[in-house]
Formats: structure tokens, sequence, C-alpha cells
């Protein structure tokens, strides 16, 4: 295979792997609410309320931000910072002592989608070539409607399997 279709595999796996984490993660959390009440009887609807919602509130208030640092920082830099960035927030979230730390670790996660976002965005825009982009844009498409319709489904699963943390 040429290096050129190489490249444009492995940004096309990328970016559809950040783009079904943003939709996962955008929809997951519905189902997990009666385990983690369960885990903090404490916790007020006000707070899962947050739990929920920070997530699509912070990254759409910094994608534009991102989107700007990916072009002055470099779309890869920030493809691979955002994954990062994702990362921690999940282990954050998962290994949360309070409903306070599940919305920090939330938090997190959304400026790591943020960061992704815009960043796999241009570069699937600028790798592919003019006859091959509607194709990896559709998969793209196709990808974030499905990840997002899945995460309850999903959710469900790994709360019975494993917990909320998961």
């Amino acid at each position: 295979q040429p290096v050129h279709a190489q490249r444009t595999g492995w940004v096309l796996a990328m970016v559809i792997g950040t783009t079904g984490l943003t939709g996962l993660s955008m929809s997951i959390m519905v189902v997990t609410f009666p385990a983690i009440r369960a885990d903090f009887p404490d916790a007020t609807p006000a707070q899962l309320s947050w739990i929920n919602n920070l997530f699509t509130i912070v990254s759409a208030a910094t994608l534009i931000p991102c989107g700007v640092l990916a072009d002055r920082l470099g779309r890869k830099r920030m493809l691979l910072a955002g994954a990062a960035l994702f990362t921690v927030g999940s282990l954050i979230g998962a290994l949360a002592p309070s409903p306070e730390w599940i919305m920090a670790g939330r938090t997190v996660q959304a400026l790591g989608a943020a960061s992704f976002g815009p960043a796999g965005t241009a570069l699937l825009i600028s790798s592919f070539a003019a006859d091959r982009l509607p194709t990896a844009i559709g998969i793209w498409a196709v990808t974030s409607g499905v990840a997002s319709a899945a995460g309850p489904s999903v959710g469900g699963l790994l709360v019975d399997w494993g917990g909320w943390q998961w």
C-alpha cells in the first residue's frame, strides 16, 4: 500500500474512534443514574442533571477555541492531546468518590472531545483526495449517529456488567 493510503486509513480510524467516543459520551450517562444514586444516595437531581449535561455544555462551549488551537498548534497534536484528555477524564469519573468528581471527569472528557473533534475533522478533510472524501465523510457521519444511538444500550450493558464506573 502506498504511504498516503496507509495515512488516510489511520486518519479515518482515529476520527471514527474519537467520533464514536463523543457520540457514546453524549448519550450514555442517562442509564447510569440508578447505579450512581445507589452508590451516592445523597446525590441530588441537580447533580445527576449536571453529570449528564456537562459534557454537552462544555464541549459545545470550547469547540471553536479548540478548533483555533488545532490550526495553530497542529491538528495531529490536538487530536492526540484531546484523546489523552478524554482518557484522563474517564479515569477521574471512574474513580470518583463523589458526584462532584464525576462532574469534574465529565468536564475533562468534554475538553478532550472538543479538542479532538475539530482537529479530526480537519485531518480528515486534508488527508483524503477529493474523489474519496465523500465516502470518508459518510463513514464519519454514520459513526457519529450510530454511536449516539447506541449509547444507552451500551451504557446499560456496561452498568450491568461492571458498574457505572465503566
